[in-house]
Formats: structure tokens, sequence, C-alpha cells
């Protein structure tokens, strides 16, 4: 099989749901045989480190690094980790502005028509009760006040 042949081999062979092989191993390349279904591990993953962070009132993808004292290291992600370089946001956060993964998604909470970044803290029947990113307030509230900012499903 000729490198051509091999190069278009493994990069189609990526396509999730294809299986390629070449018909002929030897000479040019003539035929492609692509069998559909065959199944293939995911590409990605989601990082057990990914969480959230509030900051000025927004909420932020990030990886939640190492705890040091007050607070944690996090990695804001698209955006600098370096101080006073271009795009940084923080690079550490205290438990009151992050939700860690063991939280569960990140959540927004309406109040008196504002939507604030928060964490479930737990569920009492009907009610959640949430943290609010940045403050130190609890609340209990209902399922028609909250909103979830990431894609994924309500746990």
């Amino acid at each position: 099989m000729n490198r051509f042949c091999c190069l278009v081999t493994f990069w189609i062979g990526l396509l999730p749901g294809l299986c390629v092989r070449a018909a002929e191993p030897a000479g040019d390349l003539h035929y492609l045989g692509i069998a559909l279904g065959a199944s293939w591990p995911p590409l990605t993953r989601v990082s057990p480190q990914l969480g959230a962070l509030a900051f000025n009132g927004e909420i932020w993808s990030a990886l939640i690094g190492t705890h040091d004292g007050d607070s944690d290291q996090i990695h804001v992600l698209g955006r600098n980790s370096v101080p006073y370089k271009p795009y940084f946001l923080t690079n550490s956060a205290g438990r009151d502005a992050l939700c860690l993964p063991i939280d569960g998604p990140p959540l927004l909470v309406e109040q008196n028509e504002v939507w604030y970044p928060a964490r479930l803290v737990e569920r009492a029947g009907a009610d959640f009760k949430v943290h609010y990113l940045g403050y130190r307030n609890e609340e209990a509230v209902t399922a028609g006040r909250i909103k979830y900012p990431f894609a994924g499903k309500a746990r």
C-alpha cells in the first residue's frame, strides 16, 4: 500500500461510524471499502477537573487545579493564565466563586429579573437550595427560576 493510500485510510478511519480499509493492499489507490455503523471510541472526553468560575457576574468554564489555602488554582478556558498578559482574567479563586466538578453543572438563577451564577447545594422536594457564586448567599428556589448555561442535562 503506498503512502497516499495509508494516509487517506488513516484520516478517513478517524471519522466516527466509518470503518475504512483498502481493497487492494498493494499498488495505487484503486478502491476504498467503507463500512457504515462501525463502532469507534469517542475522540474526546470531559476532563474530571472541569468546573465553572463566576467572575464579575459572568460564568466561565475553568479547569480546577490544586487547592492552596483559601483558594484554588484555576485555568479559565480560552483565557491566558499568566497575570498581566492579554486575555487574563484570574488564575485563582475562592470556593464561593467556584462550581467544582463534584457540585454538578453550574446554574443560572433568576432573582428580580437578573440571572446570577449559582451551584446546587441540595434538592429539597420541588425546591432547589442554591449557592450564588461570588456571594455568601444561599436560597431555596423553584425549578422555574433555574436554567443551565452549558450543554448537559440536569441531575
